[in-house]
């Protein structure tokens, strides 16, 4: 079960009536979004977390389409929906805390990162 394309918005947040072009790709299993400040990439991750929490969206009318199946923002409490997981600011809010010390922003993965992350603590060592 995917989310294939959200069809139509309408009057919800910075999104007065959007409707999904033709000529647009759908969604696909896993997807980034990003684009300029206030082109609606925050309406977004909120729309698809009333699909993560099954939350109805009261502000508009938004159209999800699941599986070539048209699903109305206010009927999302109710309906057969796919998991998602939206990483957002949001969730950066409520799941990660620093604490008083120092934390390392860097994270290295892959084996040319591996080899970096050792010439960095040997310098640091030094």
């Amino acid at each position: 079960m995917n989310v294939t394309r959200i069809p139509r918005i309408q009057g919800h947040r910075i999104f007065r009536g959007f409707a999904w072009p033709a000529s647009m790709l759908p969604f696909s299993r896993f997807n980034v979004i990003y684009g300029w400040n206030m082109s609606g990439k925050t309406t977004l991750s909120a729309l698809f977390q009333h699909l993560e929490r099954r939350t109805a969206v009261t502000e508009g009318d938004v159209e999800f389409e699941i599986d070539d199946q048209r699903i109305v923002g206010s009927a999302l409490t109710d309906a057969t929906l796919p998991v998602v997981k939206v990483f957002n600011r949001d969730f950066v809010t409520a799941t990660v805390a620093a604490s008083a010390g120092t934390m390392s922003p860097i994270f290295y993965l892959g084996e040319d990162s591996v080899d970096k992350q050792k010439q960095d603590q040997a310098l640091r060592a030094n």
